[in-house]
């Protein structure tokens, strides 16, 4: 049951158009395969396809589209298994793709297009803006009660 909410929100909506970058649907069937993994809870099978696909659309400069989009989703899976650091990973891995590839929130979980900016961020040599890191906590100061008489 959980695994169908958790996948229900880091794919929140990809049945429709997924990424502003992709603006048709995937001409990979492989990749297609894996996306639908993906909607559908599957993240190991997904991871095992769209490696595969990401593997041998690396090998042709023509295909860094669906390259980036394989890449994506694989970062989705990642995520989707808790695995944040490799997710992350593959993330920039799109974005090398794709520099600016962007996310439609109408699409995506808050925490992918969070991720996908940091990694654009780091992949841009700049660290993330503020709004991807909490805010730093702030030691409590411990106020002695005042003595009386």
């Amino acid at each position: 049951m959980g695994r169908g909410i958790l996948a229900l929100a880091l794919t929140f909506g990809l049945s429709a158009v997924g990424v502003d970058a992709f603006p048709q649907a995937p001409s990979d069937p492989e990749v297609a395969k894996g996306i639908e993994q993906v909607e559908q809870g599957d993240y190991d099978a997904a991871i095992f396809t769209l490696d595969g696909a990401a593997r041998r659309l690396s090998a042709d400069p023509k295909k860094s589209r669906q390259l980036s989009e394989a890449y994506l989703y694989l970062g989705i899976a990642f995520l989707g298994k808790g695995h944040e650091a490799a997710a992350k990973a593959k993330f920039r891995e799109a974005v090398k793709q794709i520099k600016d590839l962007s996310l439609s929130p109408d699409k995506f979980a808050p925490r992918v297009i969070d991720l996908v900016e940091a990694a654009k961020a780091e992949a841009g040599g700049r660290r993330p803006g503020p709004s991807l890191r909490p805010p730093p906590r702030l030691p409590r100061r411990v106020v002695a009660p005042a003595r009386c008489c």
